[in-house]
């Protein structure tokens, strides 16, 4: 029996300082032009206001934003989140979009600031209504948690949609574990596997995984064990270990791919070498599913032995 239990803990959030200040993973995002300090150019009035001190005369909202990106960063600058979060919220309160975002950020992660559910999804809002798609993605997860909100899952399908139709890997894999779970939209396997494969093309882990389980299982989508193996591998090659371990027990079985008992066990020789740690966090998952990778270990060594 493979692990094959569908991951139900994806709702995630943003990282600051990487995807707050970035386009979302191979989704077109809606975004303004102002992303970073340009040292190229040595016009660039947010660059010439850093070097000599005179920041103080920034009025521009782009400006702005770029100044509290200095700050998070520490370009031109020492890093320093509290100037960051004051030069977000001067270029936020502006009406500029992704300062709105990643102030919203801010205060989700009580960064430069005192952390305030509330006021995260105040300004999630803000930029989500100007069509910031991580803004989008947030404030669903928001909404799913009920972090500054009442909890609401049909709000938070509301904005995984919104976020995902503009191609944000993250809202198109909650979208997906929506449909799977039946929070805040009917339940439907057949669109938890379309929104999970769109998420999946753009490397979403997850997404994979899941997608793979629903191939293994012929849910939403006709049984492909191929297919399966295909997705099951390429989340196993991002380090995912439930994935590994379902990939090797693909062999062992003959599903999908040829059935090779020396194939899994240099397989899980080589997982289990990368990821000792996540393996070992594995350990109960595997003995529950009948202590088969050791048998195929076993044999796998016998045939190993034998052949030499």
């Amino acid at each position: 029996m493979k692990i094959i239990t569908i991951v139900s803990t994806g709702i995630l959030l943003a990282a600051l300082g990487q995807s707050a200040f970035a386009t979302s993973q191979g989704g077109p995002a809606t975004r303004h032009n102002e992303t970073a300090i340009s040292n190229s150019r040595s016009d660039n009035p947010t660059r010439l206001a850093l070097l000599s001190g005179n920041t103080g005369g920034l009025t521009d909202a782009g400006g702005q934003y770029d100044l509290g990106i200095a700050y998070t960063r520490g370009q031109e600058v020492a890093q320093d989140y509290q100037q960051a979060f004051f030069w977000h919220q001067k270029a936020a309160n502006q009406g500029h979009a992704r300062a709105q975002y990643t102030l919203g950020l801010m205060y989700d992660q009580g960064q430069g600031t005192t952390q305030d559910y509330q006021q995260a999804v105040h300004w999630y809002r803000k930029a989500a209504e100007q069509g910031i798609a991580e803004a989008q993605s947030n404030l669903g997860v928001m909404y799913a948690r009920g972090s500054g909100v009442i909890q609401s899952y049909e709000q938070a399908v509301a904005w995984y949609r919104k976020a995902a139709e503009q191609g944000h890997a993250k809202a198109q894999y909650n979208l997906g574990l929506a449909y799977d779970k039946g929070e805040g939209v009917k339940q439907n396997a057949r669109q938890s596997a379309i929104w999970y494969y769109k998420a999946a093309w753009q490397g979403h882990v997850k997404a994979q995984l899941n997608l793979g389980a629903m191939y293994d299982v012929g849910q939403g989508v006709t049984q492909d064990y191929e297919r399966a193996a295909i997705w099951y591998r390429k989340a196993a090659g991002q380090g995912h270990v439930k994935a590994q371990f379902n990939l090797i027990m693909m062999y062992c079985e003959g599903h999908g791919v040829p059935k090779d008992y020396i194939k899994a066990y240099k397989l899980w020789n080589y997982y289990t070498s990368m990821n000792a740690a996540s393996a070992a966090n594995t350990v109960s998952s595997i003995q529950t599913a009948g202590n088969q990778a050791d048998s195929a270990n076993k044999l796998a060594a016998e045939q190993t032995t034998a052949s030499r």
